[in-house]
Parts: C-alpha cells; structure tokens; sequence
C-alpha cells in the first residue's frame, strides 16, 4: 500500500511539472519558529521564496514536527532552526548561520533575537529583513559555498544602506549566481538519488 502511495505521489509530481505547474526542488523545514512575532514569518516567507524564485528556486515550507523534518524524493530538504538567546560573544554580528557543507540537505540557524533588535517595533520590517536572511542562506546551502558577492543578497554584511534598500525593492543576486544556485541544486539532488 505505502509503495502505491509514493509511486502515486512521484507521478503527480512528474505530471504537474510537465503540465507547468511549478513542483518544489526544494523544501525549507522550520524548527523553532514560534519565537518570530506574530505576522512576520508568512511575510518573510513570501520575501525569500520570491527572491530564490528568480533564480529558479521553488521553495516549499514545512513546519518541523515532533519528529523531526519530512524526507520527500527528489526534493532538497534544508532545515532552519530558530534560535532566541544568541550569546553576546557568538559571531558577533552574524544574524544567521548556514551549514553548507552537510550531506543531503544541509542546515541553518537564524539567529532571531539579533533580527528582531534590528526592527524591534516593525513587524513588516522584520519580515522584509528575515526573508532576505533566508534567502541568502538557503542560497549558501544549495550553492554548497560560504562564498558571499560585493553587492545584493549575497553581500556577506549588510550596512544601512543595504537595508533601506530591501523596504523599497528586493535585494538582488548577482550576474551568473543564478547560474552556481541552479548548479549546486543538481549537485545535490544527484546526490541525493544515489
């Protein structure tokens, strides 16, 4: 019965894909997301899944259960811890952490109580800012680098400058990291079918 189920689900998929509807590659499974203010994270999950998306990125959320993340074939699975008591010594300055190197799908952590001090009074600020944050570490995870650009979302440190720029317009990625995003993401789901 459960080998129908998959086999049912995997042709679903391939049909939905072949008839244009986009059929998530990657799946974003958060851990610890009741710390982020009421409002921020749908908003946040908007902002990054449409800065990805035009890298070709389709991003599937999930909510993490009691057991942990789902496992979906030919799916990337990236899980994003939230974290609320960052010690003061730790990356200072660092408002997230990414795992790229992991096997499958790889790991981060948002370290949310330095994102919330950056806006502590707007929750669509937060929002804007948290979802550039998941964007840029998710795209660290499927390009499998720490590698970071001089300028847009990869920027390894944003100024204010950089932050007045994203309440107005997403920050943007770089000529040819499109390109190394859609590279690492076969990189990974080759692995990942072996």
């Amino acid at each position: 019965m459960r080998l129908f189920q998959i086999m049912a689900l995997s042709s679903a998929a391939i049909s939905l894909g072949r008839a244009g509807i986009p059929v998530a590659d990657t799946i974003v499974c958060l851990e610890g997301w009741g710390i982020a203010r009421a409002g921020v994270l749908p908003l946040a999950k908007r902002q990054a899944a449409s800065i990805l998306s035009t890298a070709g990125i389709r991003i599937d959320w999930c909510e993490a259960s009691s057991t942990g993340c789902p496992a979906q074939q030919g799916a990337i699975v990236i899980r994003v811890r939230f974290e609320g008591r960052t010690p003061e010594e730790y990356r200072t300055g660092a408002l997230a952490e990414a795992f790229p190197y992991m096997p499958a799908g790889g790991a981060i952590k948002i370290l949310y109580d330095r994102v919330a001090s950056i806006a502590p009074r707007s929750h669509d600020k937060q929002a804007i800012i948290l979802g550039h944050i998941l964007a840029h570490e998710v795209t660290h995870v499927l390009q499998m680098s720490d590698g970071h650009s001089e300028t847009g979302v990869m920027k390894a440190h944003w100024n204010a400058d950089d932050y007045m720029a994203m309440l107005w317009k997403p920050l943007e990625f770089e000529s040819g990291q499109a390109a190394r995003i859609q590279q690492g993401l076969a990189a990974r789901l080759g692995a990942a079918a072996r």
